[in-house]
């Protein structure tokens, strides 16, 4: 595909998709107001002040694809890097947005985890060089490097997301767990949406990844009408993303680590430009 076709493309389809199937949603079909009618008794689902990090992603995907149009970022690797995975995830977006409105809910969860692995890709492109963190994201306040927090909490949100819409669909197909009470599979889903975050808080070395799931924890444990296991549960799992990454929200405020600082003096020799 021609790179202008891909510039512009990266452009406009974000705006798009995320705004055209929430505005085409019929009455009633909005993505809260299927989640408090068919699945009120789905135990895992935040609070929901929790979405509301939906608001600091678009931002950044946002910001991502106006970048596009100028110039003097446009044409830098990792912009280029990004654009087809941008594309990607945003027509996955919208089709999850569509399938979700629909109540094809099996549909839903194939495309949610499609989103998630074009999501990873697209942290990738943008915030990794030759394989490793881009040191140049890695120091100092840049726009650059508030996108890469907006796409490492991209990829954290979708896979919380993905392991709510499993459980939504077993909901709607009337599963009944094998025996176990719903209380037990709740805690089965938390401890395996804890264990996929931490291989993506480790794999991307993404300090936000762990933020979203502490911040996705608290909001289980202050759902309206919560079970206290759950509760308990949850809260444990907070925690315990709070004490194996005790340097997360220094890392988040302050700047490069001393492993990074390393990192970025072993990769000296690339060319950096500060991105203001």
């Amino acid at each position: 595909m021609p790179r202008s076709l891909l510039k512009i493309l990266a452009l406009i389809i974000p705006p798009l998709a995320i705004s055209l199937p929430q505005l085409a949603a019929p009455p009633g079909r909005s993505v809260g107001a299927i989640s408090e009618t068919f699945f009120s008794n789905v135990l895992i689902i935040p609070a929901g002040y929790a979405f509301s990090i939906w608001g600091f992603i678009y931002a950044g995907i946002l910001t991502l694809a106006l970048l596009q149009a100028l110039p003097r970022f446009a044409e830098r690797a990792r912009y280029q890097r990004a654009r087809l995975p941008l594309i990607v995830t945003m027509l996955f977006n919208a089709a999850w947005l569509l399938s979700w409105q629909s109540l094809l809910f099996g549909t839903s969860l194939l495309v949610i985890a499609a989103q998630l692995a074009s999501a990873i890709w697209l942290y990738q492109a943008f915030a990794t060089h030759r394989g490793r963190p881009d040191p140049e994201l890695r120091q100092g306040w840049s726009l650059a490097r508030l996108i890469r927090w907006t796409l490492g909490a991209y990829v954290a949100w979708l896979t919380i997301a993905t392991v709510l819409n499993a459980s939504a669909l077993l909901v709607s197909l009337g599963w009944e767990g094998w025996g176990l009470d719903a209380v037990t599979w709740s805690v089965i889903m938390l401890v395996t949406a804890a264990l996929i975050g931490a291989a993506l808080r480790l794999g991307l070395d993404e300090p936000l990844v762990a933020l979203v799931f502490i911040w996705a924890f608290i909001a289980v444990v202050l759902a309206p009408g919560q079970n206290a296991s759950i509760q308990i549960v949850a809260g444990a799992l907070a925690a315990l993303f709070a004490l194996v990454a005790p340097s997360t929200t220094r890392r988040f405020f302050v700047g490069l680590s001393r492993s990074e600082r390393r990192r970025s003096e072993t990769s000296a020799s690339l060319p950096t430009i500060p991105e203001t």
